[in-house]
């Protein structure tokens, strides 16, 4: 009789830790893998409490009793990805137009949401993406980057020798400049340089 109690118990012991291992009780599970620099989409599509590192969200809604006693925020996650409307726009990426929608990214009012881009040549962005990219031309709009006014939009080039650029992008020189009217600036003049590299 005490032999087979401690093989039942061993036996429970050893299927106690794989089910701990496959629930991640152990550890062995983390919601924080980056999902950009591992190209993980686990998470994308789900609902969670918190946003993981390496991903966004294009949805929160307030939920009762569900991430902790009472209300909580409770996030639709976003694998990073290129043309997908999101909350936030994660870093190394750029966005082309803006949203203030109801309810979306804020679950009890109003929120701009955000077009995210990877950021590539010859596309309009409203901002300037970490990289190797540059800008050749600026434009001032009306609902476009700024969902309630006018905000700058930039027309991104990737750097090639005699692109005309408005900013020289680390690694580059140039070999001209030129003072343009409404070219690099929307509503005035500026300088352009002919990039080198």
């Amino acid at each position: 009789m005490r032999f087979r109690f401690r093989s039942l118990a061993r036996a429970g012991t050893r299927a106690f830790a794989v089910l701990a291992l496959l629930l991640g009780l152990s550890g062995g599970f983390t919601a924080t893998a980056t999902a950009a620099g591992t190209g993980q989409t686990g998470l994308d599509n789900t609902w969670a409490c918190s946003v993981p590192s390496g991903y966004t969200y294009d949805r929160v809604s307030s939920q009762l009793n569900t991430c902790g006693s009472g209300f909580h925020s409770y996030y639709h996650l976003r694998a990073p990805q290129d043309n997908i409307w999101v909350c936030y726009v994660l870093p190394g990426y750029t966005y082309d137009q803006a949203s203030n929608q109801l309810n979306v990214c804020n679950s009890s009012g109003f929120a701009n949401s955000y077009r995210m881009r990877v950021g590539q040549d010859n596309i309009w962005a409203c901002s300037l993406p970490n990289g190797n990219l540059t800008y050749d031309r600026v434009a001032n709009q009306l609902n476009v980057c700024n969902p309630s006014g006018f905000a700058n939009s930039y027309h991104l080039r990737t750097p090639v020798n005699g692109l005309w650029a408005c900013n020289v992008p680390a690694g580059w020189t140039y070999d001209q400049v030129s003072n343009q009217l409404n070219v690099c600036n929307p509503s005035g003049f500026a300088n352009s340089y002919r990039l080198r590299g």
